[in-house]
């Protein structure tokens, strides 16, 4: 895989538990804020231990462990993985990442049978630089073609801003009026888009955030005003 299209792991904290959840019967004396940070940066150290590659867009993968007073680790667990081979990588990482720093709370007290629940999620990450040329180059093909057809403000010089939604070969599935000065002069603007439909398609390390999402494109209209005209006596 590219890097420009490499996965991000994001983490998001399960089952922060903190007093009065646990099985313990010791009261757990810390604040829930420190609970949350502690999960939080053991969560994001299991997620850099995970190939970046490892996870699909949107996949989830759950994991828990006991977590002991010193920062020990055992007992690593699997919860519904969607697919294996997701699921023993990302189980590979939480174990790689341990011992984790000792927590400043008791385990047993502040977390459901001491154990760190987490899920991690894969997304793409995308280029945004080639995203914005790619956005750009859609932009300039439609500008040039209001010039082509010679539309014009009325009577100033105008903007128009489009919203395009494309597919994954470049064929527009909307393209509307987000805003102009006048409806008619936008309507007009989206109409000539939609038939430069397809566009180019876009390549794989911006198809996933490019495709199927709504960007925006400002294109700008002449005025037909004429500046004053001088009459010499």
């Amino acid at each position: 895989m590219k890097p420009s299209a490499a996965i991000l792991l994001t983490v998001a904290m399960l089952v922060a538990a903190c007093a009065g959840s646990s099985h313990s019967h010791r009261p757990c004396t810390a604040s829930k804020e420190a609970v949350d940070d502690y999960l939080a940066r053991a969560a994001a150290l299991a997620s850099n231990k995970a190939l970046h590659d490892v996870l699909e867009p949107h996949e989830m993968v759950y994991v828990s462990f006991a977590l002991a007073a010193d920062g020990s680790a055992s007992d690593f667990r699997l919860d519904r993985p969607s697919r294996p081979a997701a699921g023993e990588e990302i189980l590979r990482a939480a174990a790689a990442a341990a011992p984790y720093s000792r927590p400043p709370f008791d385990p047993a007290a502040c977390l459901w049978d001491g154990r760190v629940q987490i899920s991690i999620v894969g997304h793409i990450r995308c280029d945004e630089t080639r995203a914005s040329v790619y956005t750009g180059a859609v932009a300039a093909r439609i500008q040039s073609a209001i010039s082509s057809a010679g539309l014009t403000g009325a009577p100033e010089p105008d903007k128009v801003a489009l919203k395009v939604k494309i597919d994954q070969s470049g064929k527009a599935i909307a393209i509307t009026v987000h805003d102009a000065h006048s409806a008619e002069v936008g309507e007009r603007v989206a109409a000539l888009a939609r038939t430069l439909s397809p566009f180019e398609a876009p390549d794989d390390s911006i198809r996933q955030c490019v495709s199927d999402h709504p960007f925006f494109v400002w294109v700008g209209l002449p005025g037909i005003t004429r500046g004053p005209i001088f009459i010499h006596d």
